[in-house]
């Protein structure tokens, strides 16, 4: 099955840290290579993956072409310079040896032809930057490869691997082990190897399942799935032992990442991605290793048999909340992000604690996976739970409470504020935060207004809270605004332009109600709302953003509230 990933832009520091290795294809400080060296080597590739851009503001999108690919240690790579039949204009300044490629839009014809078929990485002081942000890249002669999973790093850029028209055939062998320093007890460990693809609504599903054993006293076993064999025309592998016995031939999705199951009793994770209702794990990417989409070969891909370790605290809240015709109880949900590099991953061990909704301090106690580094995010729900990742859902989510992060100086709302906790060998307790109710939640309750509201000559939508009239930032787009997702969190940006979509209008809003009929509850937004570049608070109802009218005066809006009419007008005037 295709997977279509866009992944969000790393920061130009982070690229920076990697390309000491990468750009020069060996540390300096490791071999004192000179320019022109000999540091390695390259061939062309089979595997048939495609490259489209994407304007972040969807006015402009470039459609997949084919991109010709070559392989280093089994990674997929593009030649930088081909980006210029993929609408890059390339540029050379040669006193600062750097190769500038920025997106133009020109010349988008593509090409299917291999620079080289193969040869040599040579050392060297060229960098390559796209649409400048330095990226590590290979020197081949004349020629400069570039890693595909760095360059999807760039928001812009979305490669997709194009199976079903490849044939290719590999082994995915490893080992598997304990953590360092254990052995198997008596009689040893034994287990599946598990192969998974994506199911119905991305449940995890079972494709290959490999016995493995242990030996008591060792800490490893070598495991070996082969012949591996991508047919033509189809969207799936069909994947054999080394007997040519089938294990299992599934027709309707590729095997996407890999992982183990073991008994209970053993005392570590017992590897399984499904509750004990049957119901898949919402955090099961915690306990796999992906199959990457830009590989051709999995010869070294070693698994390993987590350790549990118990992370525990407390969560005082500020001060009880009154919530009107609402379920009787919230969820504080703890997360415990794996970092890496110093950056948070998706990876990640969630527990849901259900507590009444005047409860003012929660206990929580989980299982993490010992020897990490982790962020720790804590979600509350107004009331209610959360939405399920696998489980059918109708309408919006709950509203959320709060949401943050730990760090010793206390609650924070950015993750770049949180300290991430170190968790090794032994339980982590008294893991305590005070979380804050946001102040205008307390008074939240949302009502049908009265008054009607226009933004640049059209009515528009319009609620009140508690004493404050609060509109949809949407329904700017197509009425001189559009809107724009930004860094890693998404944020909303309204920006002055002409949008792709139409706008939107009022339709059966407010049919039946009256004024100060009860609507529901505002929630938290853990997102940042922009216009014009300035921050205004926001909020979140019913799976909307809105913003409250008072509030528009910080970014530059006149609003005229006219009370015999039961009007409010708001512009932005032309300066």
């Amino acid at each position: 099955m295709l997977h279509r990933k866009i992944i969000t832009l790393f920061t130009v520091i982070a690229l920076l840290v990697s390309s000491m290795l990468s750009v020069h294809g060996q540390n300096a400080s490791e071999k004192p290579y000179k320019i022109g060296d000999i540091i390695g080597s390259f061939q062309k590739s089979t595997a048939v993956v495609s490259i489209e851009r994407i304007d972040p503001s969807l006015e402009v999108i470039i459609g997949e072409k084919s991109i010709p690919t070559y392989q280093i240690d089994g990674d997929l790579f593009i030649c930088a310079e081909d980006l210029e039949y993929y609408g890059y204009k390339r540029e050379w300044d040669g006193e600062k040896r750097q190769t500038h490629l920025t997106f133009d839009g020109k010349n988008i014809k593509g090409t299917t032809k291999h620079i080289k078929g193969n040869g040599n990485i040579y050392y060297s002081d060229i960098q390559i930057y796209v649409d400048g942000v330095l990226f590590p890249s290979f020197n081949i002669g004349g020629y400069s490869l570039i890693k595909i999973t760095d360059l999807m790093k760039n928001h812009h850029i979305v490669f997709n691997r194009k199976y079903d028209q490849e044939r290719r055939i590999f082994a995915l062998k490893g080992k598997i082990s304990l953590p360092a320093g254990d052995v198997a007890p008596k009689g040893g460990i034994k287990g599946n190897i598990i192969v998974y693809g994506y199911g119905h609504r991305g449940i995890p599903e079972k494709s290959i399942v490999k016995k493995f054993q242990i030996q008591e006293g060792k800490n490893s076993s070598n495991y070996e799935i082969s012949q591996a064999n991508y047919r033509a025309n189809k969207s799936a592998y069909d994947m054999y032992i080394p007997t040519n016995t089938m294990i299992v031939k599934n027709d309707m999705y590729d095997p996407s990442y890999v992982g183990y199951e073991i008994d209970d009793s053993y005392g570590y994770f017992s590897g399984s991605l499904y509750e004990e209702s049957g119901a898949a794990r919402e955090d099961y990417s915690a306990f796999v290793r992906d199959l990457e989409d830009f590989r051709v070969d999995y010869d070294q891909f070693h698994l390993e048999i987590f350790k549990k370790v118990k992370l525990a605290g407390t969560v005082h809240l500020s001060e009880k909340i009154a919530i009107e015709d609402a379920v009787e109880n919230r969820v504080l949900r703890v997360s415990a992000i794996k970092q890496e590099d110093n950056t948070s991953s998706s990876k990640m061990i969630v527990k849901d604690i259900v507590v009444p909704l005047n409860a003012t301090s929660i206990d929580y106690e989980m299982d993490v996976i010992a020897n990490e580094n982790y962020i720790i995010q804590y979600d509350l729900t107004l009331y209610g739970i959360f939405r399920p990742r696998f489980g059918m859902w109708v309408g919006p989510a709950y509203p959320l409470l709060n949401s943050g992060y730990y760090s010793p100086q206390g609650f924070v709302k950015e993750s770049s504020e949180a300290q991430g906790v170190t968790i090794k060998n032994m339980k982590v307790d008294n893991l305590n935060i005070n979380i804050p109710i946001p102040p205008k939640l307390l008074s939240g309750k949302v009502q049908f207004s009265g008054m009607e509201a226009y933004f640049n000559g059209d009515r528009i939508k319009v609620i009140n809270i508690g004493e404050d009239l609060a509109i949809f930032p949407w329904d700017f787009v197509g009425r001189g605004y559009t809107i724009k997702y930004e860094g890693e969190n998404e944020d909303i940006s309204f920006m002055k332009g002409l949008a792709s979509i139409e706008k939107s209008d009022l339709g059966t809003w407010g049919e039946g109600l009256k004024e100060g009929d009860f609507m529901g509850h505002i929630g938290y937004l853990p997102k940042k709302v922009f216009i014009d570049g300035k921050f205004i608070p926001a909020y979140e109802w019913k799976g909307d953003y809105i913003i409250l009218i008072k509030d528009l005066a910080v970014v530059g809006f006149e609003v005229k509230q006219d009370e015999e009419k039961k009007t409010v007008t708001i512009s932005k005037p032309v300066l």
